[in-house]
């Protein structure tokens, strides 16, 4: 019953599918990837201690046999297992994030799990601006209220509606 440490692994936000891949690749099995040890994951070429140190707390969080059980609950759960596979390599894995203008003219902002770049979301009453650095939208709109700038997170995707409202949504 593998599955639930693939399953384990989704589940933990700030891991991303390469560094799964390259866990898998190096241990040759998924559970013992999960179950790698500090020490066993220093072994790997190129992997720092802080990125090793990050998943070996976080992975504490996860329990693989809850987030296995939950998924078996569900009435949907064999296609909804196959949708989960089927779509892991469309995540947006490295140092990008997607702004763009929808056909309805609504603005979008798709960040990546690496979050390398600062994208910033300022606004006044009639004025929205998305960038990747904050100076940018303090030399345009220096009177803002500061406390509604919008710093989207990892794996997160914001809509500007055209009336200037603000959607976010996590992946």
């Amino acid at each position: 019953m593998k599955s639930k440490y693939w399953l384990a692994f989704s589940s933990i936000e700030q891991v991303d599918s390469r560094f799964i891949k390259r866990l898998f690749d190096y241990f040759g099995d998924i559970e013992d990837a999960f179950n790698s040890s500090i020490n066993e994951l220093s072994h790997i070429d190129g992997l720092s201690i802080e990125k090793a140190e990050n998943f070996v707390k976080l992975k504490k969080e996860v329990n693989p046999d809850k987030v296995f059980e939950e998924i078996e609950k569900r009435q949907d759960r064999d296609i909804l297992l196959r949708i989960k596979a089927s779509l892991s390599h469309l995540e947006i894995n490295g140092p990008n994030t997607i702004l763009g203008v929808l056909p309805t003219g609504e603005m979008l902002c798709v960040c990546d799990a690496k979050k390398l770049r600062p994208v910033v979301i300022g606004r006044t009453d009639d004025t929205v601006i998305m960038t990747s650095e904050v100076t940018g939208i303090n030399d345009i709109l220096p009177g803002r209220d500061y406390s509604l700038d919008i710093y989207p997170d990892e794996k997160e995707t914001v809509i500007v509606k055209n009336d200037l409202t603000v959607e976010e949504w996590k992946q």
